[in-house]
């Protein structure tokens, strides 16, 4: 059996996500290294083609951390 750990934020902490992907466990978590930032685009929830909005994105930063769950797969 393999076992793989998904890190998440946000509205994935809480939206049900996981159910439709087996996961077995969840617990809170720590990303250390990473901090949240607006640097993504996206049309699927708002925006347009033409004008996107932007939304919450992970990047690398020194000394950050970003708090979420983990959840076991």
């Amino acid at each position: 059996m393999i076992v793989v750990w998904v890190f998440g934020f946000g509205s994935l902490t809480f939206d049900g996500w996981q159910s439709e992907f087996g996961c077995v466990g969840s617990q809170r978590a720590t990303l250390r290294g990473y901090r949240r930032t607006f640097n993504k685009k996206s049309v699927v929830n708002w925006g347009t083609k033409e004008n996107p909005g932007i939304t919450l994105n992970l990047e690398p930063f020194d000394g950050a951390s970003c708090e979420g769950a983990a959840f076991e797969l």
